[in-house]
């Protein structure tokens, strides 16, 4: 007879060993010459000047304008449950050599912030 799995035993072997939890704790920041070639693409693209409008954008919004911009310089992110145990949520950033996040978030908002917090480092690095 086999005995029951607990609890504890399932958490073990399925949850991620770092999962973020909370809410925006921060607003979602490029940098260096990811900010510059993102402020160019909104004035010549979307005809919308980042100083006089972004930053009073819900971060949802500013997140979707940031991944739009991403997908045109072949950065796609993506975010999903799937991965490992469709509770928490996961990105991978899928360019040529694609990147899988090694942590889970409590929610889809806090895997996209860490995300484009990735996707801004390799930008940055590539140039």
């Amino acid at each position: 007879m086999s005995a029951a799995i607990s609890i504890d035993h399932y958490y073990h072997l399925y949850l991620p060993e770092k999962l973020i939890i909370g809410g925006y704790e921060n607003r979602i920041m490029l940098t260096g010459k990811a900010k510059t070639d993102f402020e160019k693409w909104m004035k010549d693209e979307i005809i919308f000047h980042p100083d006089t409008g972004f930053n009073s954008l819900a971060d949802k919004f500013q997140a979707t304008l940031i991944i739009e911009w991403l997908d045109s310089v072949f950065i796609v992110l993506t975010i999903n449950n799937t991965y490992y145990d469709g509770f928490h949520f996961y990105w991978e950033i899928n360019m040529a050599k694609p990147l899988r996040s090694d942590q889970g978030f409590a929610t889809r908002q806090l895997a996209t912030i860490s995300a484009i917090e990735k996707a801004n480092e390799i930008y940055n690095s590539k140039s």
